[in-house]
């Protein structure tokens, strides 16, 4: 961090991200009042560089609010009120930004339960620890590490509390392969709006090397760099009948957002209106652009002849294509991740 801050600058991104590591580090081996000291100094830096919005600050929330926890529980007394605020706004965050499955948001919805819990609310610290659950066991599987972390918080939990019942019920789901049971449905937050869209225009794979998760690794890969851009969302074209294609996308997490019907050819009395008028305004444009050369000649004389004049009328003069527009002929459907949230004013 010493090196970062000397050679790249106290507010560069890299010595931030730095900064942030150290901290959660620092709070998780027991050096809780150091920790937080630098969680709170590096939140400040990333308010003024990035916004409190950004995907870093999120992170830097998160582990305030455990450091928070972490060193109330050293103390002997329960997660105060700010740890699950900042919890919750770290998880509101990531959901705006990440979407409602996506793995930091299900991470944020663990910690943020985790937190109730020790703050004392049990009942609200269930329901988001049961939330994270479903969502990681539909992402990541029954067996992953990161769900079996949350089943055995959760089980602790209802063990604690006295849901015996409820706790054995609950490993048993989780042995059968079914969904955890009484998940309340998690709160809807609007993704905010992004300064840019990304357009998939190709994706393909040979042959020879499908089936082996190329293609989500790549999805994947447009997802990050969206993120790092502060997009708003990925979106792609498909024809309506590329079944195998469009399942893909809505695999990765695409939503259906729209249909654009195959363009229609005008009739002909329009298309003939239509070329009139459009002959009518090149040749207003041309008389135009005329005029203006003759008034620069007699302003200067020695510029715009020859050459350079016949270049500026033709660029001036709007041209009229002969065969109209280009039709499209096939039916699309539109399809749209959203994965950003809009970049603070400063």
């Amino acid at each position: 961090l010493d090196l970062r801050r000397k050679h790249l600058g106290v507010d560069h991104v890299d010595t931030l991200k730095t900064a942030v590591n150290l901290g959660h580090l620092l709070a998780v081996s027991g050096d809780v009042v150091r920790g937080e000291a630098l969680l709170r100094e590096t939140l400040a830096s990333l308010e003024r560089v990035l916004g409190r919005d950004h995907p870093l600050s999120m992170t830097t929330l998160q582990n305030l609010s455990l450091a928070i926890t972490a060193k109330a529980l050293a103390e002997g007394k329960a997660a105060p009120w700010e740890a699950a605020e900042l919890a919750r706004e770290a998880l509101e965050g990531r959901q705006r930004i990440y979407g409602e499955l996506g793995l930091e948001t299900l991470e944020g919805r663990r910690d943020y339960g985790a937190v109730l819990v020790k703050s004392g609310n049990f009942e609200e610290g269930e329901a988001s620890l049961r939330q994270a659950l479903a969502g990681m066991q539909k992402v990541l599987g029954f067996h992953h590490s990161k769900t079996q972390e949350v089943l055995q918080t959760l089980h602790a939990v209802l063990e604690v509390t006295g849901e015996k019942e409820k706790a054995t019920k609950l490993l048993e789901e989780n042995e059968r392969k079914q969904a955890v049971s009484d998940v309340k449905a998690t709160p809807m937050i609007l993704a905010e709006r992004g300064d840019l869209v990304l357009r998939i225009v190709a994706l393909f794979v040979q042959e020879a090397h499908r089936n082996h998760g190329l293609g989500r690794q790549a999805i994947h890969h447009l997802v990050q760099l969206a993120q790092e851009l502060r997009a708003e969302c990925l979106e792609a074209q498909l024809p309506s009948k590329a079944a195998a294609a469009i399942d893909f996308l809505k695999k990765q997490g695409f939503t259906e957002l729209t249909t654009l019907e195959p363009a229609r050819p005008a009739t002909e009395s329009k298309s003939g209106e239509r070329g009139e008028a459009e002959g009518e305004e090149a040749a207003a444009a041309e008389q135009q652009a005329s005029k203006e050369n003759e008034e620069n000649e007699e302003h200067e004389p020695n510029k715009g002849k020859g050459k350079d004049a016949a270049s500026s009328l033709s660029s001036t003069a709007p041209s009229t294509p002969s065969d109209g527009p280009r039709r499209r002929d096939i039916e699309l459907v539109v399809f749209r991740r959203l994965v950003g949230s809009k970049r603070a004013s400063s």
